[in-house]
């Protein structure tokens, strides 16, 4: 007789805010863009619901794929109650031409207050750039609001946007595990994510820096 073996899944709620700067020139770096956005009071914020229905897939998948749902709300494109986020695209530490860096990737298609389709697209970069700042590369994200749901349309809006602490501290507070009543294979699952998350942050920001490159101990 067949058993039939429960897909255990995980999701965690994710809270993001920063500033983009509307018709950024093409010169002006994301921080610059920020930076322009925060003068003129231009916010940007997404709360986000990422599921990844199956861990077994996840970690087999090199490119880590989870979905996305939620609101986004960005000043100029939303109303003040935001719009919804419900076929959204994560990705996390995707591969780069590095084995040193990796990338987070996200894909938040919405539709604006004038009713035209939007996509949220922004990026992690996860790497060591001299400083040991772990905090700084899985929290912030490099923003482009642009006009339509594919990666290649025109970007309206640049910026970054961040996870702060408050925000990160709930966060770590939504993890759950689906698909299983039982503690032992919760347990077991949050185990597993966070090998291989902790794992990634290793060969990146240590692995880099030992004589046996990329080896964990």
């Amino acid at each position: 007789m067949a058993v039939n073996t429960p897909v255990v899944g995980i999701e965690f709620t994710e809270t993001m805010k920063g500033f983009v700067q509307r018709g950024s020139p093409p010169e002006l770096s994301y921080v610059d863009a920020e930076r322009a956005g925060q003068r003129a009071g231009t916010r940007a914020e997404f709360t986000l619901t990422i599921s990844i229905p199956s861990l077994d897939d996840f970690l087999a998948d090199r490119a880590h794929t989870g979905s996305a749902r939620g609101t986004v709300h960005v000043d100029g494109f939303t109303g003040a109650e935001g719009a919804g986020v419900t076929s959204g695209v994560f990705n996390l530490f995707v591969d780069t031409d590095s084995f040193y860096e990796r990338k987070m990737l996200y894909a938040l298609p919405f539709h604006g207050s004038d009713g035209k389709p939007y996509l949220l697209d922004g990026f992690k970069e996860v790497k060591d750039h001299g400083h040991f700042d772990v905090w700084g590369s899985t929290s912030t994200l490099y923003t482009v609001i642009r006009d339509g749901h594919d990666h290649d349309d025109r970007a309206l809006a640049t910026g970054v946007m961040h996870i702060l602490i408050p925000d990160f501290a709930h966060q770590l507070l939504t993890f759950h595990v689906t698909g299983t009543d039982s503690e032992l294979e919760k347990a077991k699952a949050l185990a597993r994510f966070g090998s291989m998350f902790m794992g990634t942050l290793w060969d990146v920001f240590i692995g880099a820096k030992l004589p046996l490159r990329g080896a964990r101990p």
